[in-house]
């Protein structure tokens, strides 16, 4: 890892110490927490880490989840990101325009602007080859690389980008929106999916309804499936059997 980046990091997990006004004694936050807030790649997270408990400022404590706590507080440092424009790569599908993909475009876009941030859209066309594609160039050697990846839904429930994902998580911090990759551990924004769909069907039962049907497009993509499950989960929840000719999930139907 490059020796920049590393100090960069450092220079972060320091000025936070400071901001927050911790002392000695104190446990920091989780590595993830760091990430997080500090957009950190895990890589450099971890190595700027354990530069300071070489420097003596940190030390880990005993056992899997005591953390690194402060062991001599720092000098007061020039905040690292004072005066930087933060650069970020929101990859989303334009075809499966919703709701909830518009508002988090919205307050995206808004909070950028105000602070006179970079943010690229790219699509994906709600396909995981797409996709692939363009993840591979985040990580091409002659590509400015962003300050953190933004990534909303595709057509890929069997995670087919799961190994690339993993790659570029060491490199740049990401988070998911409105989507949920199993086995990897990043940070999401989203909705309860799952509530939705089991909210919905109640709220049909509550008046009466005694017949349901789902039906769904695009329907390999988590949130869907995630609506799917809430949806049968209320209806086991009533005793009511689910019909699965009534569950029509048909991933080529036309959202408008």
């Amino acid at each position: 890892m490059k020796n920049e980046l590393i100090t960069q990091s450092k220079k972060s997990i320091l000025n936070y110490i400071a901001d927050l006004k911790l002392q000695t004694g104190d446990t920091l936050p989780s590595i993830r927490q760091l990430q997080s807030v500090l957009l950190l790649s895990k890589n450099s997270a971890m190595a700027a880490l354990k530069e300071l408990c070489s420097d003596g400022i940190l030390v880990k404590g005993d056992g899997a989840r005591n953390g690194f706590i402060i062991h001599e507080l720092p000098e007061s440092e020039t905040p690292a990101h004072k005066g930087k424009k933060l650069t970020a790569k929101f990859i989303l599908p334009y075809n499966t325009w919703n709701y909830v993909g518009n508002q988090f475009l919205f307050h995206i876009e808004k909070e950028f602007s105000s602070r006179s941030g970079n943010l690229l859209l790219s699509n994906t066309e709600n396909s995981p080859v797409i996709e692939h594609r363009l993840l591979q160039t985040l990580l091409a050697a002659d590509t400015p690389r962003p300050d953190i990846l933004l990534l909303m839904a595709s057509n890929s429930i069997q995670n087919m980008n799961l190994n690339l994902l993993h790659i570029i998580q060491n490199e740049i911090p990401i988070i998911l929106i409105d989507r949920t990759v199993r086995d990897l551990d990043c940070c999401s924004v989203c909705l309860n999916n799952r509530m939705v769909g089991m909210d919905a069907a109640r709220k049909l039962w509550d008046r009466g309804h005694r017949v349901f049907a789902f039906v769904g497009g695009f329907s390999s993509i988590s949130p869907i499936q995630d609506r799917l499950t809430g949806y049968l989960s209320m209806l086991r929840e009533k005793e009511c059997a689910p019909d699965h000719t009534h569950v029509i999930l048909d991933p080529d139907m036309d959202m408008g």
